[in-house]
């Protein structure tokens, strides 16, 4: 098990090299699409140059005077190329457009750098340094977090993770995932109750998940009584609300076998269920 240090803010975020060169292609493009129009060349690339170097330059800034300096600097340009000496539409698309272009390189700066620094605060077993976004096959691993740390295990030990489940509290130990191949696990909950979902694919709608459910509220579905439960203002049909044993049976099965535990009763939610997925959870898919 690895723990890592939570950042008071962080943009931390795993892009695909694909998707930052489609963005950087699309701004070039679209910045230099003026000239086809009679603005001139040298104007355009100019435009679109400056701009793109003051986010790029604006990197090693702390966060607020980052902001800042880029409200500035993009104001600045409309109020110049767009004041009476101005005047030209084409200088003004450009200039935007090196900020799509500088900010999509800022971001991935930035991502990458509080990448490492949350890596070099890793404490325990070494990071695998998995991303499971964006349906990545991660093999088997195993997270969760509390008030100031958070937790992975790859490979895990059911045990470990059966802890980390005993220990939920829905305010600082509020979820429990655990990814294997495209598919993951949830548990959210905490002494007075749990909720388990499962799904095979990560890439499928918020609602598409099966969830262990009461035996003796099937008839009800899912339109019985609501409860708050996991993450604030997070409700739930209570027949989706099942004991400790129920969930560790879950968590078990999964780990070691990767299928749901045909011991219990799961109910495949649909459209028409309120109550999908938590957007917390559905941001980490």
């Amino acid at each position: 098990m690895t723990s890592f240090d939570i950042a008071r803010v962080s943009t931390w975020n795993r892009y695909s090299e694909r998707g930052i060169f489609l963005g950087l292609g699309v701004g070039v493009v679209l910045g230099l699409a003026p000239v086809a129009f009679g603005t001139s060349l040298v104007l355009a690339v100019g435009c679109l140059a400056l701009a793109t170097a003051l986010c790029v330059v604006s990197y090693p800034v702390p966060g607020l005077v980052r902001l800042t300096v880029l409200i500035v600097g993009a104001v600045t340009g409309v109020a110049v190329l767009g004041g009476p000496d101005g005047g030209a539409g084409g200088e003004l698309v450009s200039w935007f457009m090196g900020f799509w272009v500088g900010l999509t390189i800022l971001v991935s700066l930035l991502s990458r750098r509080d990448r490492r620094r949350r890596l070099a605060t890793a404490a325990g077993a070494p990071p695998v340094d998995h991303d499971p976004r964006k349906g990545t096959d991660v093999g088997t691993l195993a997270t969760w977090r509390d008030a100031r740390h958070e937790y992975e295990a790859a490979e895990p030990d059911p045990e470990v993770v059966l802890d980390a489940v005993r220990r939920l509290d829905s305010v600082h130990h509020v979820y429990v995932s655990v990814y294997r191949g495209a598919g993951r696990l949830d548990v959210l909950g905490d002494q007075e109750g749990y909720v388990v979902q499962q799904t095979d694919s990560r890439l499928s709608p918020a609602w598409d998940f099966h969830v262990v459910v009461d035996p003796a509220s099937l008839p009800r579905g899912a339109s019985g009584e609501q409860v708050e439960l996991g993450y604030p203002g997070h409700r739930v049909d209570r027949a989706r609300v099942v004991g400790l044993a129920a969930a560790e049976t879950a968590v078990r099965t999964w780990i070691t076998h990767g299928i749901r535990d045909r011991g219990l009763s799961w109910y495949r939610l649909t459209m028409r269920d309120a109550h999908p997925q938590p957007a917390q959870l559905r941001r980490t898919d």
